[in-house]
């Protein structure tokens, strides 16, 4: 049995969007498909694969939903039989024109 995929992410959660997270962090970079995620611990759905359902979060920077340094975040892309555990490590020094690092 292999353990879960786990990764850290170094992001600025004023300026880093929630759709800059499903497209460029989890579909660019993990080459996720239909991603769903929600806050660990929470319940709170922050991505839903089902068209409409979580697209009124796009605009919003992840800190509006209360998530920090050190916030868990748990995707997962059932088409792909996929999970990925993404913590985030919150940085308002990273270069310019860098969005995140990994």
């Amino acid at each position: 049995c292999a353990s879960k995929p786990e990764v850290v992410v170094k992001l600025d959660v004023s300026k880093f969007t929630i759709e800059a997270l499903e497209k460029k962090l989890l579909k660019g970079r993990f080459g996720m498909v239909a991603p769903d995620v929600e806050i660990n611990g929470k319940g709170t759905v922050l991505i839903s694969s089902e068209p409409g359902e979580t697209e009124a979060n796009n605009s919003k920077a992840l800190n509006a939903f209360g998530i920090a340094s050190g916030t868990r975040l748990q995707a997962d892309d059932f088409l792909q039989n996929y999970q990925l555990a993404v913590t985030i490590d919150h940085s308002d020094s990273l270069g310019e024109d860098v969005e995140f690092e990994v």
